[in-house]
């Protein structure tokens, strides 16, 4: 084995290390700080406008877009705090680096509003292409003042096509489901 290369062994010691400075630093820097209670409200006030205004007949339909979106956006924010593309000074809890108002709250209720209110595909792409505007160039930068959220090596406007295209990607994959199980319903 090439010593110039971390061990496993050394890479859990960093690790441990990292979790004990983070407890540290959420303990004395976020737990009930502002921006703390903002997370907060981030994540609860979207899920009960949301039981207001969902169609509870397309209920699991919904939830299913919402679902794909939190799983996506979950996985792409640990990608990018991992290589250091944005952070969160300020976190919900100390255990995981996401943002967990953004990714289990307020995108997929975002986005699960458009794909109820906006079937048709022209005018789905005309509000996802304002709600991505709005989610990159207003709360982004609105979260980043807040010391919620910062942009290290990414830039909004990188964020901006990108919320777009999980928007479409999803409505077209629940889409092809509900009509394979409309087919797959005849058949019987």
């Amino acid at each position: 084995m090439n010593s110039q290369y971390p061990s496993w062994e050394h890479i859990v010691e960093l690790r441990i290390k990292l979790r004990d400075a983070n407890l540290s630093y959420w303990f004395h820097h976020d737990l009930f700080s502002f921006g703390w209670w903002i997370i907060v409200f981030l994540t609860i006030a979207p899920w009960i406008i949301w039981w207001k205004l969902v169609n509870k007949s397309r209920l699991t339909e919904i939830l299913l877009y919402g679902s794909f979106i939190s799983i996506l956006t979950t996985v792409l924010d640990v990608l990018g705090a991992t290589f250091v593309l944005w952070g969160y000074p300020t976190m919900l809890e100390p255990g995981v680096p996401p943002m967990v108002p953004a990714n289990l709250s307020v995108f997929p209720v975002g986005y699960m509003l458009l794909y109820q209110y906006f079937p048709k595909w022209i005018k789905f792409l005309i509000a996802a292409t304002g709600m991505s505007f709005i989610f990159s160039f207003i709360g982004e930068p609105v979260l980043a003042w807040l010391n919620i959220y910062e942009n290290n090596n990414w830039k909004s406007i990188y964020s901006f096509p990108i919320y777009i295209i999980i928007a479409l990607f999803f409505k077209y994959i629940i889409e092809r489901i509900i009509s394979r199980q409309r087919i797959e319903q005849i058949k019987k």
